[in-house]
Formats: structure tokens, C-alpha cells, sequence
């Protein structure tokens, strides 16, 4: 049976930082696309709101994920909230299973 796992962070920049934000992340998506167990990642506007944005990913597997999350270059986001770059972040993490059932 094979699993499908999908990442998706939410990001609400202060206010009028949205561009600043976006800039910043888009980084960071060049970098996670190198990441081992990335299969895709994707980063778009927050329709919903000028400051936000989300990052979507899917990942080869649970660990990879996890791996991901600790290394370095995800680090920043904490720095960014700290800061007060980022206002508000949300992370969402779905295993779906794929196969059959007889």
C-alpha cells in the first residue's frame, strides 16, 4: 500500500509585508525542492488575503517530511516570527493511503 503525504502551510504576514514575505518564501521553496523525499512544492498567493501566502508539498514519506522540518534552511521560519515578519502560521499534515481493499 503506498502513502501520499501532503504538507500545506499557511503564512499571514504582518501587515503590508506580503511582498517581503512572498520574497522570503519563495527562497525557501527553492531550497525545499532539493530536499530529499520532495516530490513537488508549490507556493501561492493567499487569495483570501494580500499579506498571505500558502506552501503546499507532498513528500515520498512521513520521515521525509520530518527530515525536512529540521533541517537549517526551515529554521528561519521561527526567526521570521520572531521578528515579526511572519503574523500568523498554520501547518496542516494529510497521509493518505493508496491501494486497494479486497
Amino acid at each position: 500500500m503506498n502513502q501520499a503525504i501532503t504538507s500545506l502551510a499557511c503564512f499571514q504576514a504582518r501587515e503590508g509585508a506580503g511582498e517581503e514575505l512572498g520574497l522570503c518564501l519563495r527562497e525557501l521553496l527553492l531550497q525545499a525542492r532539493r530536499d530529499e523525499g520532495c516530490l513537488s512544492c508549490e507556493l501561492r498567493r493567499d487569495h483570501r488575503s494580500a499579506d498571505g501566502w500558502q506552501l503546499q508539498g507532498r513528500w515520498g514519506s512521513e520521515s521525509a517530511l520530518d527530515a525536512h522540518l529540521q533541517l537549517p534552511h526551515m529554521q528561519v521560519l521561527g526567526q521570521w516570527v520572531e521578528n515579526g515578519l511572519i503574523r500568523r502560521m498554520e501547518m496542516r499534515v494529510d497521509v493518505y493511503s493508496a491501494g486497494c481493499a479486497s
